[in-house]
């Protein structure tokens, strides 16, 4: 990542960065990822199936499938009770908080 920041991007696109780290390891890239992006205006722009990490570190995500857009929003807006059903048929585990709401409103029909 060092040999490409020295180039100043105003963009740096990750693919799954935090792949086979501990979760203490991840923590540090995505919080490095979020100082670029805070301290020197670098977009960036993380590709990973890790629902928890992007809900909690990205402020915008986008749900793509076969190259098309499904949905587009804040993660509030992403993770909205009404869209748990579609990130679950897409194999995408919603984080533990939503899941534990849609299992309180599904089992008391709330």
């Amino acid at each position: 990542m060092a040999s490409i920041l020295v180039l100043g991007p105003p963009v740096l696109i990750v693919d799954e960065p935090t792949t086979g780290q501990d979760y203490i390891t991840s923590r540090k890239i995505m919080n490095l990822l979020k100082d670029l992006n805070n301290r020197l205006g670098i977009t960036v722009i993380v590709i990973s199936h890790d629902i928890s990490l992007v809900s909690e570190y990205c402020e915008r995500i986008l749900v793509m499938k076969d190259g098309k857009i499904l949905l587009d929003g804040t993660p509030y807006e992403i993770f909205a009770y009404s869209n748990i059903d579609m990130l679950e048929n897409m194999a995408l585990e919603p984080p533990g908080t939503v899941k534990l709401v849609k299992e309180i409103k599904d089992a008391y029909g709330m």
